[in-house]
């Protein structure tokens, strides 16, 4: 789960350590320059997550547990430091994905599932108040995992990572 901001704060959890794959979840205060633990994050321990904030809330999904890749999706609430299962992401699972809010709306695309080492191109745009995933234009480029992604005012740019053979397009 990469860095996700919400009310000056950054969260990180999730991934791999030695011991395996992992459940923890932090949060950390620049005020204080202080890591704090949170909930555990409910779903299965996994790697390779996708995240993102939106109007305050944390989003956390995708990845690859024990069992392979999976496409569920959970809420983070900051202030009562708590998941809520949503709607699972899309029709296939993933991992190695790559997720960005905009305007509103959360977005989840590319990847690959573990188990066939398919790439995706497919991307899937989140209402949180619909609690709902629609499949929108794929990413025009060539399907990949580990595609970059990052919001500058009312727009997403999305570029590089590997299908095998590294990309260095955007």
């Amino acid at each position: 789960f990469p860095v996700t901001i919400l009310d000056g704060k950054g969260y990180v959890g999730t991934g791999q350590t030695n011991n395996g794959f992992s459940k923890d979840f932090y949060e950390y205060d620049p005020n204080t320059n202080a890591w704090t633990a949170k909930a555990l994050f409910p779903g299965a321990a996994r790697t390779s997550a996708v995240g993102f904030a939106i109007e305050g809330k944390g989003y956390l999904g995708t990845g690859q547990t024990n069992g392979g890749s999976v496409n569920d999706f959970y809420q983070y609430d900051q202030q009562l430091n708590e998941w809520i299962l949503k709607a699972p992401v899309g029709i296939i699972t993933r991992q190695e994905a790559t997720g960005f809010a905009l305007n509103g709306l959360g977005y989840i695309g590319t990847g690959d599932d573990f188990s066939s080492g398919n790439n995706y191109a497919d991307f899937w745009e989140y209402d949180p108040a619909l609690n709902t995933w629609v499949q929108i234009e794929d990413f025009a480029g060539t399907a990949r995992r580990y595609l970059a992604t990052f919001v500058i005012g009312s727009r997403a740019y999305a570029g590089t990572g590997t299908s095998g053979t590294n990309f260095k397009d955007f």
